[in-house]
């Protein structure tokens, strides 16, 4: 008996209700149909988090770059309450993970819904972070992952097309999600190397130096176990420290602020300044002023 993974099984069954082909009625309704999708995957999500997790859609921004807009983007307990009356913000160093949301990937063309969703994972891990002490890649790249319902495909056809959109487009590996998580066929795992995941799978598998993709052939209900040790994993990481402050980053002065500073001496004692009127103390102030 395992109550953990019979909520799966009826988390799964919501899934599969909410993502079920749209009646002919309501295929113009594209936008609420969508939203509904998606905000049953981030349900889902934050089933199996801590609620200090926060789950929500939006851009990702850093210093140097900002993502396309993600449909689920898992947020550090530590990732500061960023807003403004306009809007709020979402900084690359406190987020967990990102997961774009794309139920049917079966087609494999150009502007497919697949290709799409490589090139909205694309924007998150075009970032790159800034943490101290670390060159994990898991650190420095955002975790991205590409959620689907079906792919009704071969394995090596789904591969042969996330390497043929790489080369078309000029990408590096590391652009591509992490993980492609397929409900129908199992999930993609790319390997990078160098990450404490890669190295922890060979102690598993037999991985070979030049193997670039695990594909864990499962279905429905084991999909999602892999789905989601994929992403606590990353709470298990020796480096992930909820201590740090990620604005520390952003605030630090830059060419760019106006910001100039001055300093002063009054060399007189505590006694001698409270007997002062206000305007002797200001003559004193600008005559010692550096």
């Amino acid at each position: 008996m395992n109550p953990v993974f019979d909520t799966l099984i009826e988390n799964l069954r919501q899934i599969n209700i909410i993502c079920q082909e749209t009646p002919k009625s309501f295929k113009g309704d594209r936008k609420q149909t969508g939203d509904k999708r998606e905000i049953t995957i981030q349900d889902f999500i934050k089933q199996y988090f801590p609620p200090s997790f926060v789950v929500k859609k939006g851009k990702i921004f850093s210093n140097d770059f900002t993502s396309n807009e993600i449909d689920s983007v898992i947020l550090t307990p530590n990732h500061p309450m960023l807003k403004t009356p306009m809007r709020e913000i979402i900084i690359a160093e406190g987020v967990y993970a990102a997961i774009e949301i794309k139920p049917d990937i079966s087609t494999l063309t150009e502007n497919s819904e697949f290709e799409r969703g490589l090139k909205q994972i694309k924007s998150v891990r075009q970032i790159t972070r800034k943490y101290q002490g670390t060159n994990d890649s898991n650190f420095i790249k955002i975790p991205s992952i590409l959620f689907s319902i079906k792919s009704n495909k071969k394995p090596i056809e789904v591969v042969k097309f996330m390497k043929l959109v790489q080369l078309k487009n000029g990408w590096t590996q590391d652009l591509l999600p992490n993980l492609i998580v397929t409900l129908d066929n199992g999930v993609f795992h790319w390997l990078e190397k160098g990450s404490r995941i890669t190295e922890i799978l060979k102690s598993f598998y037999n991985i070979k130096e030049n193997d670039e993709i695990i594909h864990y052939k499962t279905k429905s209900v084991d999909t999602l176990v892999v789905f989601l040790s994929y992403l606590m994993a990353q709470i298990l990481h020796p480096e992930f420290d909820l201590r740090n402050n990620h604005l520390f980053n952003y605030l630090t002065p830059s060419p760019e602020w106006e910001i100039s500073i001055e300093t002063f001496t009054i060399n007189m004692t505590d006694e001698e300044l409270q007997n002062m009127t206000d305007e002797e103390l200001q003559i004193i102030i600008k005559a010692h002023k550096k």
